[in-house]
């Protein structure tokens, strides 16, 4: 395994929450915006 440096892997541990935090955002707002629309639903 290769040695990584603090700063380095504060990196990584940055982007892979932020990319988490993206994903479950996504997943939220997706399921709003079904929930929205099948609740406004005309027909």
């Amino acid at each position: 395994m290769a040695e990584t440096s603090p700063e380095k892997f504060g990196q990584d541990f940055n982007s892979l929450l932020q990319f988490q935090i993206f994903l479950f955002t996504e997943k939220l707002f997706a399921k709003r915006n079904k929930d929205f629309k099948s609740l406004f639903k005309v027909h």
